[in-house]
């Protein structure tokens, strides 16, 4: 190990694996750059036992910084971004996103766990979700004066199929449809928000609505996830 990297180096990697965030002498960008020199030519298990660390996962978080956008980086190395919240925003496949989620990071003030839901949650449950939306979603999440609940759920490509077919029929917005046939459920004024990504519905409501929403899905018998599908065809054989 001391072929690849200093003594001095080392002692300064070592004090910032393991020390407390005032105490380490370099930032998370830096610590990951001279960890990749030590993977470059050891095993990963070899240099987290070296360097005295219990889990070689710490490895591979900081490694993942480095796929990150220099710009995203910037804002690890001058403390603007955390290494665990850098973490989760590298986990996102796109660069444009990764810059995107940093820069409502430090906008909104976003806490890891909230980006933890926006890259492993959201977007896992749908990958062409766009992540301005799961932002959206998220902020809207956040506690408020009014109880609000996100709805995201999927229609048949058949579905959609006919949706479109209907929309260029009437010419009318496939969204303006959706809100008709969920009309059945929620008065259409209630529906503060809905968006199609795809096959993706994603519906925001308040607490009383959502409530309404799922007595509809139990007295129709379906389960909630179900119930925009089963509202769509319900209206198409009107």
């Amino acid at each position: 190990m001391e072929k690849l990297l200093s003594e001095d180096t080392i002692k300064r990697l070592i004090l910032s694996l393991k020390s407390r965030k005032a105490w380490r002498l370099m930032d998370p960008i830096e610590v990951a750059m001279n960890l990749k020199i030590l993977c470059e030519h050891m095993p990963q298990e070899e240099v987290a036992s070296k360097l005295g660390i219990s889990n070689k996962g710490t490895i591979w978080v900081f490694l993942r910084l480095l796929d990150l956008p220099e710009k995203v980086r910037e804002y690890v190395r001058t403390g603007k971004i955390g290494k665990d919240t850098a973490y989760r925003i590298s986990l996102l496949n796109d660069k444009r996103e990764r810059e995107i989620l940093a820069d409502a990071v430090l906008k909104y003030n976003l806490n890891s766990s909230e980006v933890r839901g926006i890259a492993q949650s959201l977007k896992k449950w749908d990958p062409y979700l766009p992540v301005e939306e799961c932002i959206r979603l998220t902020l809207r999440a956040r506690p408020g004066v009014e109880e609000e609940h996100i709805i995201i759920t999927k229609i048949q490509n058949d579905t959609l199929k006919a949706l479109e077919k209907k929309s260029v029929e009437h010419g009318v917005l496939i969204e303006v449809l959706l809100r008709r046939s969920i009309s059945e459920a929620l008065p259409l004024e209630n529906i503060a928000s809905l968006r199609l990504f795809g096959t993706t519905v994603v519906m925001s409501l308040g607490k009383k609505d959502f409530q309404l929403f799922k007595n509809k899905a139990e007295e129709t018998k379906v389960k909630l996830e179900d119930l925009v599908e089963t509202l769509i065809k319900k209206a198409d054989n009107k």
